[in-house]
């Protein structure tokens, strides 16, 4: 294997475990905001933490998606590879197709950081609200 394509290895492989750490943080972001509202009844206030949650589920439909693309990607590689040095025409079609796949995946990455960030804001904001009901009320 030459260092080009263990470079892209490890690439892949920190990116996925950067998505699986993502989607780790959301679910337990998501279950901890139940867990502090629970028993509360819904307040005006909490409009922020909904709107958290709402994010963070976005950021764990994102992230997984994206997981699903980068597996279902790997036959296709291969196939490209085999392609390639038999010097077969699909290559190009193949190549295409990898390339539309590679371009929704690096979306839903993008989204799924974008949603877990925009996340934590709504849920800080959620915070700085309860506090300034508390210290007002």
């Amino acid at each position: 294997m030459n260092i080009q394509q263990e470079i892209v290895n490890q690439f892949r492989q920190q990116q996925e475990k950067y998505i699986y750490y993502l989607v780790a943080l959301s679910v337990a972001a998501i279950a901890f905001s139940v867990h502090n509202t629970l028993g509360e009844p819904i307040k005006w206030s909490q409009l922020p933490l909904g709107l958290s949650v709402v994010l963070w589920g976005i950021s764990i439909y994102c992230g997984l998606t994206s997981l699903q693309h980068f597996i279902g990607s790997l036959v296709p590689n291969v196939d490209l590879i085999n392609a390639k040095r038999a010097q077969s025409p699909i290559a190009e079609k193949i190549q295409e197709g990898l390339n539309d796949v590679s371009k929704k995946t690096t979306g839903l990455v993008k989204t799924q950081r974008y949603t877990f960030y925009s996340g934590m804001v709504c849920y800080v904001l959620w915070h700085l609200t309860e506090m300034i009901i508390l210290a007002y009320c």
